[in-house]
């Protein structure tokens, strides 16, 4: 408790990325570190719980829009993509994206109390750990103006939609409020500092216009890498299937999700975050929302088992490749 409430002071002691975090990052990699004793052990641990955790999260929200072996083939591909294999072992992000997974998952449960309980509380805890969280819950809220807007319903139907995930928002600043008035935590300093050390010179579009845009498109250019062309290649041709003929009801929420988890990220890259080279590190969950359109086109095209097992060949295989012809460091 004293880490928190004297955060202000100790955050611009920490080392780069700490201090770039809510005090939950610290605090995490803490706990794996009390609970195992040794760095070599939170490296396993923290990638075998990220694993396990995000995969069975993970097969909960496919199922919602597929059948079961799509499902599991959707977890499989999740778990073969390089990001994944490079960055899920020893990287604060592994349990940030998972967070996110289990964020999602709720908010799709079928029982009320799970869906807004679950989505507060996971959403509580990402934005405690990583900044950069607060795109799952704009997601979220992006997804119910899509799927209002798509409904063509009246303006109040509409507010009704939004009224769950702007409860939810603001209930997340409301335990904050209470963090503020208990433990002295303020949240909005904690991110000025951050937002500082990362941006000295103020926002990046007005302090560093050719690095701004340029960052840009390194940021497309290494969610495109990470995320592999062949992918890229049937998510591109899933999301216009989706737009064109969204089929059964299932399909055309996943196609909005799929779309919200775009928006969010790309207002997340309008903020000038995040850096170049970070972007399949920091933002590993945007991957669930890319595979929906992936997933749905292996539906569309009625891809066979043995087809199925081939595209799982090809993506660990490139992810294989892109680990032996780099060094990647965090």
């Amino acid at each position: 408790m004293e880490f928190i409430s004297n955060y202000a002071s100790i955050q611009p002691t920490l080392s780069l990325h700490a201090l770039t975090q809510p005090p939950g990052a610290v605090l995490v990699i803490y706990l794996f570190y009390a609970l195992t004793g040794s760095a070599a052990a939170v490296s396993i641990t923290l990638a075998l719980s990220s694993a396990v955790i995000s995969a069975v999260a993970l097969r909960g929200i496919y199922s919602e829009f597929f059948e079961k072996e799509l499902s599991n083939l959707g977890v499989f591909i999740y778990l073969f993509l390089p990001a994944v294999q490079v960055y899920y072992l020893a990287n604060i992000y592994a349990v940030v994206a998972t967070v996110a997974i289990l964020t999602v998952y709720c908010y799709l449960h079928d029982n009320r109390l799970v869906s807004i309980a679950g989505t507060l509380v996971f959403s509580f805890i990402g934005t405690f750990i990583s900044f950069i969280f607060v795109v799952i819950p704009l997601a979220l809220l992006i997804y119910e103006i899509l799927t209002s807007m798509s409904e063509g319903i009246q303006i109040i139907d509409s507010l009704r939609n939004v009224l769950k995930p702007v409860g939810i928002i603001a209930g997340v600043v409301l335990l904050y409020g209470v963090a503020y008035l208990a433990l002295g935590f303020n949240y909005v300093q904690a991110f000025s500092v951050a937002s500082a050390s990362e941006n000295p010179g103020g926002f990046m579009l007005l302090a560093n216009p050719v690095e701004y845009f340029t960052s840009r498109i390194e940021d497309v250019l290494d969610i495109t890498v990470f995320f592999e062309p062949v992918l890229v290649v049937l998510g591109f041709r899933g999301l216009q299937q989706l737009r064109s003929n969204p089929g059964r009801p299932s399909n055309k929420k996943a196609y909005l999700l799929a779309i919200a988890g775009m928006i969010a990220l790309g207002l997340l890259f309008l903020t000038g975050a995040p850096k170049k080279g970070e972007t399949a590190r920091i933002c590993m969950f945007k991957l669930p929302f890319l595979l929906l359109p992936v997933l749905s086109f292996v539906e569309s095209a009625g891809y066979s088992k043995r087809d199925r097992f081939l595209l799982l060949v090809v993506v660990l295989v490139q992810a294989i490749l892109i680990q032996l012809v780099g060094t990647y460091i965090w």
